[in-house]
């Protein structure tokens, strides 16, 4: 799995999605671990979150967080199935030198392509209005509050993974 960040251009009925940059949430140049190296002097555990404008803002300090999106790459490539979605939150919960984290994701595009996925992936056009379906993925960090290398493990908590429907989809889908 990894994690860019797409500019967005909406039109009419439609956004527009075009690959930027990668965005490095692991490792210890990471923005998790960064974030965490200011975190030293506080105890743990440290529950933190990391909503989608603040990613975007760590990479491009003064844009307008609306003209980009945070972008999770699930695809499988052997399989030519693209999946990309949106990436709304990141909470974690930091010890010394772990770090449980829950991305909380919506689709964003999701499709069985013919040819090379990876240039297909490049830029995506999306309907209005974009799918309503939230679904959160646990991971584990071996770094925390206190340092580490911040590589992806297994997360400590075991609540795993679902997806769900927002409220109003809910409503609407009972009216």
């Amino acid at each position: 799995m990894s994690f860019w960040i797409y500019k967005r251009e909406d039109r009419e009925g439609l956004s527009c999605f075009s690959k930027d940059v990668e965005l490095k949430l692991s490792g210890t140049g990471g923005i998790i671990a960064r974030m965490l190296s200011e975190c030293q002097q506080v105890d743990a555990p440290l529950a933190w979150k990391l909503e989608m404008a603040e990613l975007v803002n760590m990479v491009y300090p003064n844009a307008r967080a609306c003209d980009y999106a945070v972008v999770s790459d699930r695809s499988d490539p052997k399989a030519n199935l693209v999946s990309l979605c949106f990436v709304t939150t990141i909470r974690g919960q930091s010890l010394d030198e772990h770090s449980d984290v829950v991305l909380m994701c919506r689709p964003l595009f999701q499709e069985s392509v013919q040819g090379n996925a990876e240039a297909y992936k490049e830029a995506v056009e999306v309907a209005w209005p974009f799918d309503k379906r939230e679904d959160f993925e646990t991971l584990g960090l071996k770094g925390g509050v206190r340092g580490g290398s911040f590589f992806w493990t297994q997360p400590k908590m075991n609540i795993g993974g679902a997806i769900f429907s927002s409220q109003d989809a809910l409503m609407e889908a009972s009216a």
